[in-house]
């Protein structure tokens, strides 16, 4: 049963570290490498995206109308633009640093809106009637502010990132940071794997002095606002 989901990602992985070679020779200056990496996508990518466009797709059309969610995709990218948000918010003060990830960031919005604009929102336009799309365009401006008055409150707030800390100085820093705020107050901490057992070592050691709250939980990056009563 395993054997065509690793094929398809073997193939995949070989596809992209091949490129990522190609294209660091090339940042290198290595000799001919301009026309080896075209030589590659023209050899290897190209008959790779006709072969899944006659072959892969076809049945995840036809599988996927019962088993599976047609925007899953463009959910994965909307998780994507938020962790490297997150990131660009880690590195702020190093400016190369936060360069490089907004060009990737503007690649993946250009994709992303380019999927939205030719396959999603004609359908909208299309089988929506008028009063549905008059709704539907109230509760896109409701979300909307109530997720950027979320936002503008969270910016107030002090964010504590402690991915790149040694995991020995993590917890002393949050918890002098937790001890020198004033009551009322919160912070956003920034970690790289769930905060569970920091969550326990406060229950035990700041019992009744804080609230907990999940604003992201993983896969790369988990954000927990931290409350002082």
């Amino acid at each position: 049963m395993g054997n065509l989901m690793n094929t398809l990602q073997d193939h995949h992985k070989k596809l992209l570290a091949q490129a990522e070679d190609l294209t660091k020779e090339l940042g290198a200056g290595s000799k001919n490498a301009a026309e080896n990496l075209v030589g590659f996508l023209k050899k290897e990518l190209l008959p790779h995206i006709e072969s899944e466009e006659n072959s892969v797709y076809p049945e995840i059309d036809r599988i996927l109308p019962k088993y599976g969610k047609p925007t899953a995709t463009m959910t994965l990218d909307h998780q994507l633009v938020k962790r490297i948000v997150s990131e660009m918010e880690g590195k702020a003060s190093d400016s190369e640093a936060v360069l490089k990830k907004a060009q990737e960031l503007l690649l993946i919005l250009n994709l992303h809106t380019q999927k939205e604009e030719t396959v999603y929102f004609p359908l909208l336009r299309d089988y929506l009637q008028e009063k549905e799309q008059e709704a539907l365009l109230h509760r896109i401006h409701e979300n909307f502010k109530a997720s950027k008055g979320s936002s503008e409150h969270e910016c107030q707030e002090q964010i504590l990132d402690v991915r790149n800390l040694p995991p020995p100085k993590r917890h002393p820093l949050i918890f002098q940071t937790f001890d020198e705020m004033r009551g009322g107050k919160a912070f956003i901490l920034l970690n790289d794997h769930d905060p569970k057992p920091l969550y326990y070592s406060f229950l035990h050691e700041r019992e009744g002095m804080f609230d907990w709250e999940y604003l992201e939980k993983g896969p790369e990056d988990w954000r927990v606002k931290i409350s002082k009563k």
